[in-house]
C-alpha cells in the first residue's frame, strides 16, 4: 500500500507541475492579430526567443539541483501558441478553460481532477501518459536522451515550419498535433540520475481518436429550447500500424534503454480495412507521401499510422457526414459503404538515425543485425510504411473478406 501511495503521490506532483507550466502559456498569443502564418523569407521565423527551441542545454542552480522535484518550462511558447490558433484552430477558451480547467465547487482545484495518469493503458513504450479530463489532451513524456535531443535540436522547429508553410498553401497535416512542449531548464541530481520522470521532456498533443462534431441540446423547463454544442465522439476501434517487414522478433536484440517506441498491431485484418472512394484513396495517399517525405529528410524512423474507426450508426442523427471533397483525414472521412468514419494520425516520430542508433543496437546485439527499424534506413522505412498504407486502404471490398468475421474487434484491435 506504501508504495502504490507514493507512486499516486509522485503522478500527482507531475501532474501539478504540467498543469503549472502549461498555464504559464495563458501570457502568450499568436502577436499577430492578423492571423497571418510567421513566416520570413526563406520559412524563417522571428528573432523572438519565444519561437525557438531552448536546445539541450541546461542552466545550474543550487538550489534547482537540490531540489526534490524538477521544474519545467514551456519551449517556444509562442511559436506553439501560433501553431494552435492558426494550424490547429484550438483557440485559449478551448485550450486552456475547457482541456486544461476541470468543473469544481470552490477555488481549489486538484491536479488529478484535470490530468489523469493513463500510464497502464496507454504506457507501452515504456512513457508516462496524461489525459485532461475531457480526454481532449494526451500528454507524454520522453525520457531517452536521443528522443530528447532530436525533438530540441532538430524536429520542434522544422516540424512548426513545416506545418506553417502547408497552412500557406491551405494544405493540411497528418502529423500528430503537438500543441506544447515543456522541458526541464535546470540540472538536478535525480535527472542525471535518471530517476523516476525527473528529467523528462513532456509532450502535449490534441487527442485524434476523437470525433468532434455539433449536435443540437434541448433545454429549458419546457425542453423547448436549444443550443448547438460541441460533442467529442470516442473512437470505436483503434490500430496503431507499422511496415510488417519491421515487426518481427528481433526487437529483443535491442538493449532496453534504445527499445523502439511503441508496440504496433502486427497487421490490419481484412475485414477492418478501411473501403474507401478512389479519390479519399488518393488524398490520403498524397498527405503521406507528403509527410512522411519530410520525415525521411528529418531522419525519422519507427513512426506508425493510428487508425481510428467511428460506426455510423453510433454517432448523433444530425452529424454532418463529410464528403468526398470536403473530407479530411485529420477530421474524419466516410466509408464507401457509409458505416464507418475513419482518422488518421502519424505518431511516434522522434527516432532518428542521426541519433546514431545503428551503432548503439550493434554494439548490443553483434556486427550482423536483422533488419529492423532501429536499423533500417529512413528512405528505406518510407518505402515499406507507405506500401504498408496502399495495401490496408482498399477502394473496392477484397474477395476474402467474405469469409471474415463481420462484427466484433480483431485480436489485434484495441476496444476503448
Amino acid at each position: 500500500m506504501a508504495m502504490f501511495t507514493s507512486k499516486r503521490s509522485s503522478m500527482k506532483s507531475v501532474a501539478a507541475m504540467i498543469l503549472s507550466a502549461l498555464n504559464m502559456g495563458r501570457d502568450y498569443t499568436s502577436k499577430d492579430p492578423s492571423g497571418s502564418v510567421l513566416l520570413g523569407p526563406g520559412n524563417a521565423l522571428p528573432t523572438d526567443p519565444d519561437f525557438h527551441s531552448p536546445g539541450t542545454r541546461k542552466q545550474f542552480s543550487l538550489f534547482h539541483l537540490f531540489a526534490s522535484t524538477s521544474t519545467l518550462k514551456l519551449a517556444a511558447p509562442a511559436l506553439f501558441a501560433h501553431l494552435r490558433d492558426y494550424v490547429f484552430l484550438l483557440p485559449p477558451d478551448v485550450y486552456y478553460d475547457q482541456h486544461l480547467t476541470a468543473p469544481r465547487k470552490d477555488d481549489q482545484q486538484d491536479p488529478e481532477s484535470v490530468l489523469k495518469s493513463e500510464t497502464e493503458e496507454l504506457g507501452l513504450s515504456g512513457a508516462s501518459f496524461f489525459t485532461t479530463h475531457d480526454k481532449g489532451l494526451i500528454v507524454k513524456s520522453v525520457t531517452r536522451g536521443f528522443e530528447s535531443s532530436f525533438l530540441l535540436h532538430s524536429m520542434l522547429e522544422a516540424y512548426a515550419i513545416y506545418l506553417l508553410s502547408l497552412k500557406l498553401q491551405n494544405e493540411y497535416s497528418l502529423l500528430s498535433p503537438i500543441t506544447d512542449v515543456l522541458y526541464p531548464p535546470y540540472y538536478t541530481f535525480a535527472g542525471a540520475l535518471g530517476l523516476g520522470m525527473e528529467g523528462a521532456i513532456w509532450i502535449v498533443m490534441q487527442n485524434t481518436l476523437l470525433l468532434h462534431a455539433s449536435s443540437t441540446t434541448l433545454e429549458g423547463d419546457s425542453g423547448t429550447d436549444s443550443r448547438i454544442v460541441s460533442v467529442a465522439i470516442p473512437v470505436s476501434q483503434k490500430w496503431d500500424l507499422k511496415p510488417p517487414s519491421f515487426f518481427e522478433p528481433f526487437r529483443d536484440l535491442v538493449p532496453d534503454n534504445v527499445r523502439p517506441s511503441g508496440l504496433a498491431d502486427a497487421e490490419l485484418p481484412i475485414h477492418h480495412r478501411p473501403v474507401i472512394s478512389k479519390e479519399t484513396k488518393k488524398q490520403i495517399m498524397h498527405v503521406l507521401e507528403r509527410d512522411t517525405k519530410f520525415l525521411e529528410e528529418m531522419g525519422s524512423v519507427d513512426y506508425s499510422i493510428l487508425l481510428g474507426q467511428w460506426e455510423v450508426s453510433s454517432l448523433p442523427r444530425d452529424f454532418p457526414f463529410p464528403s468526398d471533397k470536403t473530407a479530411s483525414w485529420a477530421e474524419g472521412v466516410l466509408s464507401k459503404d457509409r458505416l464507418y468514419i475513419y482518422k488518421v494520425a502519424i505518431v511516434d516520430f522522434l527516432w532518428s538515425q542521426e541519433a546514431g542508433l545503428r551503432p548503439m543496437v550493434t554494439r548490443a546485439a553483434g556486427k550482423v543485425v536483422p533488419q529492423q527499424t532501429t536499423t533500417a534506413d529512413p528512405d528505406m522505412y518510407r518505402e515499406e510504411f507507405l506500401r504498408m498504407c496502399n495495401e490496408y486502404f482498399l477502394t473496392e471490398v477484397l474477395v476474402s473478406e467474405a469469409n471474415e468475421p463481420t462484427a466484433g474487434p480483431s485480436s489485434t484491435s484495441n476496444k476503448d
